[in-house]
């Protein structure tokens, strides 16, 4: 029986299931469509980022919007050029440092500017 309370024994659960989930053909196929999106999100033009179309695709894509039961509408969202601005700065910022607080204060500002809105 395992002690997930103990750190060695909880690191190999979850790199073992870890393995054992990565390795299904469904999630195989989900993890390789994400990665395009990111490679795409990365290395996306501001003027075509700031686009609406862009921003539904980012947006309402099966990897990133169909996770769960149903779907979120999203359309106002997209065509809201001052949260695509702010979510490009956010990358262009975010590219910048390697620094995991520092990505993650950065994250919580955006949140925090548009919950504000």
């Amino acid at each position: 029986m395992l002690d997930l309370k103990d750190d060695e024994q909880l690191r190999t659960a979850c790199i073992s299931l870890q393995e054992q989930v990565i390795s299904l053909a469904g999630n195989q196929n989900w993890i390789t469509e994400f990665q395009k999106w990111l490679v795409r999100v990365r290395d996306v033009s501001h003027q075509e980022f700031l686009s609406s179309e862009f921003q539904l695709a980012l947006w309402d894509t099966e990897a990133v919007s169909a996770t769960g039961m149903g779907r979120i509408n999203i359309s106002a969202v997209a065509e809201d050029f001052a949260i695509a601005e702010s979510l490009w700065q956010l990358k262009q910022k975010y590219a910048q440092t390697r620094d995991p607080t520092e990505n993650e204060i950065l994250i919580a500002d955006a949140w925090a500017q548009h919950m504000g809105r």
